[in-house]
């Protein structure tokens, strides 16, 4: 488990067969980049490069030991969360940032400098798999402004593809809006939420240490997903219980667990 003082979390519906670790919604986006600044007229330093993030989840991210490993280097403190529908900044110079742009939201520094030509850009998870790529350029199809002339990038719109320049734009006002959205964002819409089953309401449930339903020769098999298959709780190994079913030491998740499983946690 990425993080061994926080309890997993699961939710199912219907049984609690294939257990799911909590993991980020993937819904962060990388959602503004400033790689090319106007030079200050005294220093002729580039400063005020950022990265932002976008969390478009209706959860908390959890980015501590995430790290960007490649085009800049800067690794998240623990605990670091993201809240929902919230932006948080990651700067050259975090200091001038808040300074300039009069917000809080901002982390860093990092090492390394965005290049002014373009380049790949990469953030990991904990365990050092890629979890947002893309590699931004300077000439046509991508917008020319932001190599200079004070404009950041902007992703026009969250569910666009990183990779492709027409999903960016230049920014709507000079030096960009890092830690909140630009008037060229799309804005962000939450996601519809769908009722199959209530929370709480009556349920069967399988503790996922071993096969629900095997085969003839003990393997892996669906029949407790067919519709005439026996889970009566009096002849069988499944439970009963109000759902949802499932583990955690989160408030914020508790609301959704009925039935806890707290010694399912790591098995």
């Amino acid at each position: 488990m990425k993080d061994q003082r926080r309890w997993g979390c699961l939710w199912v519906t219907v049984c609690a067969v294939a257990l799911w670790a909590a993991q980020p919604g993937w819904a962060l986006v990388i959602s503004e980049i400033m790689y090319h600044p106007v030079e200050d007229a005294v220093t002729q330093d580039e400063t005020l490069e950022f990265i932002e993030l976008y969390n478009d989840t209706a959860v908390s991210e959890e980015l501590g030991g995430w790290a960007f490993t490649n085009g800049i280097e800067y690794a998240f403190k623990p605990d670091t969360l993201l809240g929902p529908r919230q932006y948080l900044v990651i700067a050259y110079d975090p200091n001038t940032i808040k300074a300039v742009y009069g917000i809080a939201n901002v982390v860093g520094p990092y090492t390394g400098r965005l290049s002014n030509s373009g380049e790949r850009v990469e953030l990991s998870n904990a365990n050092g798999g890629i979890v947002l790529t893309l590699r931004y350029g300077t000439d046509d199809p991508w917008p020319v402004s932001p190599d200079g002339a004070g404009h950041s990038l902007i992703l026009t719109k969250l569910s666009g593809d990183l990779e492709e320049a027409s999903s960016w734009t230049a920014s709507t006002q000079i030096g960009g809006s890092p830690g909140m959205a630009d008037q060229a964002q799309a804005q962000p819409e939450g996601p519809t939420q769908v009722t199959l089953i209530d929370i709480g309401s009556a349920g069967r449930y399988f503790k996922g240490v071993k096969e629900p339903s095997p085969d003839a020769g003990g393997k892996a098999a669906i029949t407790w997903t067919q519709r005439d298959f026996v889970d009566d709780p009096t002849t069988t190994e499944w439970l009963a219980g109000a759902n949802g079913y499932g583990y955690s030491n989160q408030n914020n998740e508790l609301q959704y667990i009925k039935t806890q499983l707290n010694d399912m946690n790591g098995k």
